[in-house]
């Protein structure tokens, strides 16, 4: 039995000796100092980027319903219909009714256009 045993032995001692073939390193690059290669900064090219333009808030003309009623030649109440049922863009701001005159007239032309 201890031939066995020895014999076992020497297997693994024989695998744990057995040398491994070397693994093949690449040889790296010798790093070179920032100091003593110095290479000119590249110019920052100038961007063919259009600068963008700046924003500048719209001038709305808001007017009152007697406004938009005497430009559109109605009676106050029919103006105040018109607007109620969303045939005339209208916003109620502290119960006084304004209006936007160009979107006024946009519904106006729709509106006699027949759309």
């Amino acid at each position: 039995m201890s031939d066995k045993k020895t014999k076992k032995a020497t297997k693994k001692t024989a695998k744990k000796t057995a040398k491994k073939p070397a693994k093949k390193t690449a040889k790296k690059p010798a790093k070179k100092s920032p100091v003593a290669t110095k290479e000119p900064k590249p110019t920052p090219k100038p961007s063919k980027e259009k600068s963008k333009p700046t924003v500048q808030p719209a001038t709305i003309e808001l007017v009152d319903i007697e406004a938009v009623a005497k430009l559109l030649r109605l009676p106050l109440l029919r103006v105040k219909k018109m607007v109620r049922s969303g045939q005339i863009p209208g916003v109620k701001v502290d119960g006084v009714w304004k209006f936007n005159l160009r979107l006024v007239q946009q519904a106006m032309l729709r509106r006699s256009r027949g759309k």
